[in-house]
C-alpha cells in the first residue's frame, strides 16, 4: 500500500515538474534547480523513496516560525545560516516545501571529494 501511495505521489510530482500547466507546477518548477528535478525523475523511474539532502534559500533570515513551517512541511532541518538551510527531505516533501511563500530556491546537495594532492 505504501509503495502504491509513493508511486502515485512520484507520478504527480513528475507531472507537476513536466509542466502540467497549473500555477503550483510553475511555482515548483521555478524553485527546484535542474539537478534536483533530474534526481526526482530518477527516483520516480527506480521507485525509490530515499531521502534527499537539499539546500534551501529563503527570502529572509530564517527564524523559529519559518523553521517550524519547514518541519511541518516534512523537512528534517539540519543546519541554518542566515537565509540558507540544509535539510533531508522525502521526494513527496518537495512539493510542499516549494509552496512555502518564503522559499526562493531548493537545490540538491552534492557530496564533494577532496582534491588529490
Amino acid at each position: 500500500m505504501a509503495n502504491v501511495r509513493l508511486h502515485l505521489i512520484l507520478m504527480i510530482l513528475t507531472g507537476l515538474i513536466a509542466g502540467c500547466g497549473s500555477e503550483k507546477a510553475t511555482i515548483m518548477e521555478s524553485k527546484l534547480d535542474p539537478s534536483l528535478r533530474q534526481k526526482l525523475s530518477e527516483l520516480h523511474v527506480k521507485e525509490n523513496t530515499e531521502p534527499l539532502s537539499i539546500f534551501g534559500k529563503c527570502t529572509q533570515v530564517i527564524d523559529a516560525t519559518m523553521r517550524g513551517r519547514l518541519r511541518d512541511a516534512g523537512a528534517t532541518v539540519e543546519a541554518v545560516t542566515g537565509d540558507i538551510f540544509t535539510a533531508r527531505v522525502s521526494p513527496e516533501t518537495l512539493a510542499q516545501l516549494s509552496q512555502l511563500d518564503f522559499i526562493l530556491q531548493l537545490q540538491l546537495s552534492h557530496t564533494s571529494n577532496p582534491l588529490p594532492r
